[in-house]
């Protein structure tokens, strides 16, 4: 008998246990995430966790279905069950702080992350997720240490020197920022976003033949990607330097060309109504600052397109 006894335990522990659910099912769940078939992941997943509701792994992939689904709420809910199950499951607390943040939860994220980080403090990621919610929160310095951590412990980490130059930009350290981009973009340059941020502080700083390189390179970057769009912004952003440049015809070009390949890019618009105003093309400026508007924009330069259309375009409608 307590033998008998022995083997139902056992049997009743192996049913609790991840190892018990068929693999096969797990990666076609994971097969089926990755080719973006979210109803078919999601059945797979139903599947497994109808005979293991703790399973972390399964919950885990569920949780990353319900965001990709637009389902945040839900997300979080069972990401939690995850974290439930297991409390030191520090990619479960790691990525609910994401979607904590995402939702504006700075707080309840970073406590998370801390977790995460207390759990496996090598993991230079989490010190990142770190820097990045301090500066969603503004806390720029804090940010600027926590990416000051990753460095120390992981000096080629591209992204630790990429994301401190923006939290230097921020406080206003613009000759830090631009060193951490150099030495981002000298451990990898092959990220375009890199790439990017120093072409426009190399602008602010009048640089503008430097400036003029950075986003050449993007558009190299781009055409290896295939990608219209990071292609389009590129030229619009050399458009815009040689704009400042005062070098009207080749702004025109860059700009028309980034137009034809991204029409939906307001930011576009604004750029040639400029050259048009100085140009002396009053209507076709006020043609571009309509458009541009209709198109949305932020508030980055959202403002400066009616101030535009109050300059030169009350006359021209």
């Amino acid at each position: 008998m307590p033998q008998l006894l022995l083997i139902a335990l056992l049997i009743l522990i192996s049913c609790n246990n991840n190892s018990t659910i068929n693999p096969d099912t797990l990666y076609k769940a994971k097969e089926a995430f990755d080719a973006q078939n979210y109803k078919q992941a999601m059945l797979q997943l139903d599947r497994i966790l109808s005979q293991a509701p703790k399973h972390e792994e399964a919950l885990l992939l569920k949780s990353r279905t319900f965001q990709q689904t637009g389902q945040p709420e839900a997300a979080i809910q069972t990401i939690g069950k995850a974290i439930t199950a297991n409390g030191k499951n520090h990619e479960a607390l790691s990525f609910r702080a994401v979607m904590l943040a995402n939702q504006g939860k700075y707080a309840e994220a970073q406590k998370d992350i801390l977790a995460a980080i207390n759990l496996d403090s090598n993991n230079p990621d989490y010190r990142i997720e770190l820097g990045i919610n301090q500066q969603l929160q503004g806390k720029y310095k804090e940010a600027v240490h926590s990416f000051n951590e990753v460095i120390k412990r992981y000096p080629e980490n591209d992204n630790a020197y990429y994301l401190r130059g923006n939290a230097r930009q921020k406080l206003g350290n613009k000759v830090r920022a631009l060193k951490d981009y150099d030495m981002a973009i000298r451990l990898n340059p092959s990220v375009p976003e890199f790439f990017s941020k120093r072409g426009f502080l190399l602008m602010e700083q009048e640089r503008y033949e430097d400036a003029i390189d950075d986003f050449t390179t993007i558009m190299a970057l781009a055409s290896e990607d295939n990608s219209d769009n990071k292609l389009a912004i590129a030229y619009n952003n050399r458009g815009y330097v040689r704009y400042k440049q005062k070098e009207f015809g080749s702004a025109l070009n860059d700009i028309n060309r980034s137009i034809n390949l991204f029409p939906e890019n307001s930011y576009a618009y604004r750029n040639r109504a400029l050259v048009h105003f100085a140009n002396h093309q009053i209507k076709d400026g006020c043609w571009d600052v309509k458009r541009g508007l209709a198109l949305g924009f932020n508030e980055d330069y959202g403002t400066e397109l009616k101030l535009l259309q109050r300059e030169f375009c009350q006359n021209n409608r």
